[in-house]
């Protein structure tokens, strides 16, 4: 059992299960907005999907990781053989799914999303040494359009609500993605990567962070004043979990590095406490 438990924990921590749960939750988050009830496959589809994502990722640069992420690689490599197993098991039970649930052109969103999380180490990626920001422009662009996976699974039509949130999103990615960008600042600039960091270094790319999510508590509270107590609720829950961020990597600490990627998971819960205390309308 303690070995089971310790398995489930280094998993939860080292393979980017924050990021997968981020993933599910803005399908449920969004899923609100259109006045539905959400249920269980819609985000358990996104979950598997970005799963398998993570999954290659890992498996492809165990070698890389070997260098810069012992310890990711020492709890991967309890599984690494079985990975290719591993994969054709999910890809199996999202067929499953759809096959019981879905409909054609949410799955064709969900093999697109695979399609292109699988593809960005191998094309993608050297964009990144041209092209300012790439790379988190593609994860913020990816996590953005999870809000119509549920549009397109309920065959509903996307709302102005809808589309707010989806901008919220891709610059909430983006601050979070340019602080998990802070940790790798030596490996990105002699890979020659244009992020944030690499031009601006820690301390002034942290500042302009703050200033965007400053910018970014306003201008959505504002656009939220009048048409959504739930954005309006995620707004200010966002803007105290961004600040959280910041303060504990200006302070040196790894904290930040597990909050950004769970970001949208933490919006999740921050609902899940509203709804059972009731403490706000939403």
């Amino acid at each position: 059992m303690i070995k089971i438990f310790k398995f489930l924990l280094n998993e939860f921590l080292y393979n980017g299960q924050l990021q997968l749960l981020s993933g599910a939750s803005i399908v449920y988050i969004s899923t609100l907005l259109l006045d539905r009830k959400p249920e269980f496959f819609p985000s358990f589809i996104i979950y598997l999907t970005f799963l398998i994502i993570h999954i290659h990722d890992r498996y492809r640069d165990v070698e890389i990781d070997k260098l810069t992420n012992a310890v990711r690689v020492k709890h991967l490599s309890t599984y690494l053989d079985k990975i290719p197993y591993l994969l054709f098991l999910i890809f199996a039970i999202i067929l499953v799914i759809f096959f019981r649930f879905g409909n054609f052109l949410s799955f064709v969103f969900v093999i697109t999303v695979i399609t292109f999380g699988l593809l960005y180490p191998v094309f993608f990626k050297r964009l990144t040494k041209k092209v300012y920001f790439f790379k988190n422009i593609f994860v913020s662009s990816v996590y953005a359009l999870l809000v119509y996976f549920p549009v397109i699974y309920y065959n509903l039509g996307a709302t102005s609500l809808s589309h707010l949130l989806s901008i919220f999103i891709f610059l909430e990615c983006f601050i979070s993605q340019a602080c998990l960008d802070i940790k790798d600042i030596e490996s990105d600039k002699k890979e020659g990567f244009l992020t944030l960091p690499v031009l601006f270094g820690k301390e002034k790319t942290l500042s302009l962070l703050g200033y965007a999510s400053l910018i970014s508590l306003f201008a959505f509270l504002l656009s939220a004043a009048r048409t959504s107590n739930l954005i309006g609720f995620l707004v200010i829950v966002n803007f105290f979990i961004n600040q959280l961020i910041f303060l504990t990597l200006k302070k040196g600490k790894v904290l930040g590095f597990f909050i950004a990627p769970g970001k949208f998971f933490l919006w999740f819960i921050a609902i899940l406490v509203v709804k059972i205390f009731k403490i706000w309308s939403i």
